[in-house]
């Protein structure tokens, strides 16, 4: 067939916001960020909150568990919106939980065993950066910059802003 193709594109910010339309309150990411433990038989989870030492607000958030360290899959499925996980008996049967980390940062980040993922926004565009750590390490860890603390805390935050 004779034409010219083009690749249909998205604007990854606003398909993100529209994801985080469907979660009801904007502290659903620890509930998703729970469930991926649970997912990973993980028999502990911790929540950490690093402050501002002059301002005594929270800057970042970090998310650990100790359940299984991210398979090639897991990292997959990470970076592909709503590829879902193959198993029905899961609870990230969707694929898009993970993207609610959105409505508290736009740079999240996540280590497990010797991988380091960081996301990152170019424009409308999400991109990841992947390295590799020295040490592997036996927890898996969310690590959530925060974005505007002031409306974080005021419940007026917008996430995922241009």
């Amino acid at each position: 067939m004779e034409g010219i193709e083009r690749a249909v594109e998205t604007n990854q910010r606003h398909l993100i916001k529209k994801i985080l339309a469907r979660y009801p309150s904007q502290w659903t990411f620890f509930r998703e960020l729970v469930q991926n433990a649970d997912d990973a038989c993980a028999k502990e989870v911790t929540i950490e909150f690093e402050t501002d030492p002059e301002t005594r607000l929270v800057k970042r958030t970090i998310v650990s568990n100790n359940g299984n360290i991210f398979s090639a899959e897991d990292w997959g499925r990470l970076t592909s919106i709503a590829s879902g996980n193959p198993s029905v008996d899961k609870i990230g049967f969707f694929g898009v939980g993970f993207y609610c980390v959105f409505s508290l940062s736009d740079q999240p980040c996540v280590s497990s065993g010797k991988k380091r993922l960081e996301f990152f926004w170019k424009g409308n565009s999400l991109y990841t950066r992947e390295t590799t750590q020295e040490q592997s390490d036996d927890w898996t860890r969310f690590y959530l910059p925060v974005l505007d603390l002031s409306s974080v805390f005021c419940g007026i935050y917008s996430p995922v802003s241009q």
